[in-house]
Formats: structure tokens, C-alpha cells, sequence
């Protein structure tokens, strides 16, 4: 797998899958099983992957196309990143990553299931949704399991991740308003007088 002119590329080996599955959050004692054993796994991600590299916003620009050579995923780092935040943020994978010895094969197969409620929920958006849902993502993670707003975000907690990249927060509330209004991975409500965001799938 590598990052380079503007994209993510990964090869459809055992060795790159694999290494997605890590930043998705597989146990490291499972990453180290033979591929062999994780192969069904393996298959469902390949699929995954392939949706994501034909989302209107996945594809490179035809200048990119001499740095694809091999590789068979390249996608936007918008697209990937966004898939990475939004299955480490939602509820089984962070409990799965609070207690990463715990689950056996059945952790990958957690992982894989939410993979898939992200990249159907990915395929739906439109750019802006996809910086606004990756914000949300990061801002949601950023709280341990056992906090009380854990799986939450405030309006301020998302766009300080923006603000931290440098990233522009302009029409960043309207834009989760209606996301959430149109059911499109949001939910918008209201705790101790304040509005706050959680990802649904």
C-alpha cells in the first residue's frame, strides 16, 4: 500500500488487504494469522474496496493514471480516510478495539460487517458530506468508551478536526443538519441543552 500523488493505492495482495484491515482496527494477533485463515475476510473487503474506488469522488484524475500502474484500489484519500474514521467510530469496532484480545476470527468478521454499513453509507454522499462524515468520525473516536458523550460529537468537536487541518468549516452545520434530516449517516439531537451528532449506519 502506498500514499503518493494524491492517492491511496492498494494492491489486491494478501499483504496491502491485510494491512487495511489493520487500520480498520484488526487485533494484532489476528493481523499476524496466515491469509489463508482470513481469506473469506479477505474477499468481503476486496469488494468493499472495489465500491469505494468506483465512487463518483474515488476516481484519480487522468494525470494520476501513470502512478496506478498495479494497483488495483486507488482511491481519493477523501474516500479512504473517511472509510477508516467511520468504521473505527461506530460501536462494535470501538469495542472491539477496547478490548483488542477479545473475539478471536469473530473480531474480523465484526470489522468486516461494519466495513460494509460504511462503504453502503459512503457510496450515498456527495464531497462535502464526505469531509463533514469523516469529521464527525475523528471527533467521535477521539472519546474513550467509557465516557459519557462516547459515540458523540458536539458541533465545536467537529470542526476543530477541520480546524486542525487546516480544513474549512463554512456551512459544516447546515450540511449535518440535513444529513440528518435525510437519515444519510447523522443523527442530530438534543442532551444538557446542547445539540450534539452520532453516526448511524
Amino acid at each position: 500500500m502506498q500514499r503518493n500523488a494524491g492517492l491511496v493505492l492498494i494492491e489486491d495482495s494478501d499483504a496491502d488487504l491485510l494491512a487495511v484491515l489493520t487500520e480498520l482496527g484488526l487485533p494484532a494477533p489476528l493481523a499476524a494469522m496466515p491469509a489463508a485463515d482470513l481469506a473469506p475476510q479477505l474477499d468481503r473487503l476486496r469488494v468493499q474496496l472495489a465500491a469505494l474506488r468506483d465512487h463518483p469522488h474515488g476516481r484519480p484524475d487522468a494525470g494520476a493514471s501513470t502512478v496506478v500502474g498495479r494497483f488495483h484500489f486507488p482511491l481519493r484519500p477523501t474516500i479512504y480516510f473517511a472509510f477508516l474514521a467511520t468504521v473505527k467510530a461506530m460501536g462494535a469496532v470501538m469495542a472491539l478495539m477496547a478490548n483488542p484480545t477479545a473475539g478471536g476470527i469473530t473480531a474480523a468478521i465484526v470489522i468486516l460487517d461494519t466495513a460494509e454499513k460504511a462503504q453502503q453509507l459512503i457510496s450515498r454522499l456527495d464531497e462535502v458530506e464526505l469531509r463533514a462524515i469523516e469529521a464527525l468520525s475523528t471527533a467521535v473516536s477521539a472519546r474513550q468508551p467509557d465516557d459519557p458523550l462516547a459515540g458523540t460529537a458536539s458541533l465545536a468537536e467537529i470542526e476543530a478536526v477541520l480546524a486542525r487541518r487546516g480544513g474549512v468549516a463554512a456551512g459544516l452545520a447546515q450540511t449535518l443538519h440535513l444529513m440528518a434530516e435525510e437519515r444519510r449517516g447523522v443523527r442530530r439531537f438534543t442532551f444538557d441543552g446542547g445539540t450534539r451528532y452520532e453516526l448511524i449506519a
